[in-house]
């Protein structure tokens, strides 16, 4: 039994940058799904720990204290039928919109990881959310907003030190409900990204990573890149493991 401020259960990507495969994170870890929930959650293991339980309670997405008179809850389960695959559902059912107790939200995110050798692995994910009672345009016209995304990971390991990954994602906001900025056109419906992430450990405890990342945004009656709707990143990253 937990309580207190912990990360979410839904997704694969982590807050801490060095245990995700790439530099940057995808669209969906910032706009689909929450960070952290405060709250209460119990897990229990069950059949010699090939199946694990989730229960929670907390006060929603990323609020430390709640911003309505009602709870968000949270289920979970995971799956690890072998010991190189496992499989994770999440759920988050609960208000999350400022001093409303109604219009709940509605979250459910799949992750499906395979290691199909000692050095190549592979990811999967799929999330899907759903928002009744939302006032976009701010015109007293209430709809229900919903979002979904793809990603698939591929993880390569040449030697005890070098190796590669490849993401893929899919994130789809039609509404423009989870990443409208409130300008204009700002935000995107839909994003398509490919990443490349070449990866060098020189110790146990040091990370070092390039990253090539091309986006593919659309954002209905706009461009989102500076009047583009395609943008080309270079990163580097250096960790230090403490």
């Amino acid at each position: 039994i937990k309580a207190g401020r912990m990360t979410t259960l839904a997704g694969n990507e982590v807050i801490e940058g060095p245990f995700n495969w790439n530099i940057s994170r995808s669209a969906s870890f910032g706009y689909a799904l929450p960070f952290t929930h405060t709250g209460v959650r119990a897990s229990y293991a069950l059949f010699n720990n090939y199946l694990t339980m989730y229960h929670g309670i907390n006060n929603g997405w990323d609020n430390d204290i709640d911003n309505n008179s009602y709870k968000t809850f949270e289920n979970a389960f995971s799956f690890s039928p072998f010991k190189n695959t496992k499989w994770t559902t999440a759920t988050y059912f609960g208000p999350e919109n400022n001093n409303a107790s109604g219009g709940k939200r509605f979250l459910v995110t799949n992750v499906a990881s395979w290691d199909a050798t000692s050095k190549l692995s592979f990811v999967g994910e799929f999330d899907m959310g759903n928002q009744p009672r939302v006032d976009i345009a701010m015109d007293d016209n209430f709809h229900t907003a919903q979002w979904f995304d793809y990603a698939a990971y591929a993880k390569y390991k040449f030697t005890d030190k070098w190796a590669a990954a490849y993401r893929f994602e899919y994130f789809d906001d039609s509404q423009r409900y989870r990443n409208w900025t409130g300008a204009g056109t700002a935000g995107a419906q839909r994003d398509l990204a490919n990443t490349l992430t070449l990866e060098y450990k020189p110790w146990e405890n040091v990370i070092a990573r390039a990253e090539y990342r091309i986006d593919y945004a659309h954002a209905g009656d706009g461009n989102v890149f500076g009047g583009k709707n395609q943008q080309n990143t270079f990163g580097a990253q250096l960790s230090y493991l403490f």
